[in-house]
C-alpha cells in the first residue's frame, strides 16, 4: 500500500510499506475472519503465539492444538500472543477461523513435521472453520 503525503501544495509525496517475502496470508479466498473465543484455563502459565495453531476441547475452548489426530485438532490460528496465567478461566482471544494461509509462517505442534501433515491440518475441521493451508509458490523459508 502506498501512502500519498503532501510534501508542498500541489506537490506529491509518497512512501512505500516493506513487505515480507514470507507473507502469512496467500490470497483472498477463502475470506479471512475471525471470532472471539474463551481459553480454556491452563494448569500451568500458556502462551499462544501470534500464528500459532490452536484447537479446541471438548468444552468448545481453545487450547493448545495436539499431535496430528488428537482430540484437539487444529480448528484455528492465533491473532494476537496471549499469555495465560495457571488456573486464569474465562480469557478471550480472537482466533482467525477462515483465510489462506502460508504454512511457512504458522506455528504448528512438534509433531506436525513435514509439508504433508502442515497441508492437511485444517482439512475436515468442523464449522465454521474455512482454513486453507498452503505453500507459496514464490518463496519458501530456507
Amino acid at each position: 500500500m502506498t501512502d500519498v503525503i503532501p510534501a508542498a501544495p500541489g506537490v506529491a509525496q509518497s512512501n512505500r510499506e516493506q513487505f515480507d517475502a514470507y507473507a502469512a496470508l496467500l490470497s483472498d479466498s477463502p475470506e479471512l475472519f475471525t471470532m472471539v473465543e474463551t481459553i480454556a484455563a491452563p494448569a500451568a502459565e500458556t502462551t499462544f503465539d501470534y500464528l500459532e495453531v490452536v484447537g479446541l476441547n471438548a468444552a468448545g475452548q481453545v487450547v493448545k492444538a495436539s499431535a496430528v489426530g488428537g482430540a484437539s485438532r487444529p480448528v484455528g490460528i492465533c491473532t494476537t500472543k496471549i499469555v495465560v496465567g495457571a488456573g486464569v478461566a474465562g480469557k478471550k482471544v480472537a482466533i482467525y477461523r477462515g483465510g489462506h494461509f502460508n504454512i511457512d509462517r504458522l506455528i504448528f505442534p512438534a509433531a506436525y513435521d513435514d509439508d504433508a501433515k502442515k497441508l492437511a491440518a485444517f482439512r475436515g475441521a468442523p464449522s465454521p472453520t474455512q482454513i486453507v493451508a498452503d505453500v507459496s509458490k514464490y518463496h519458501r523459508k530456507p
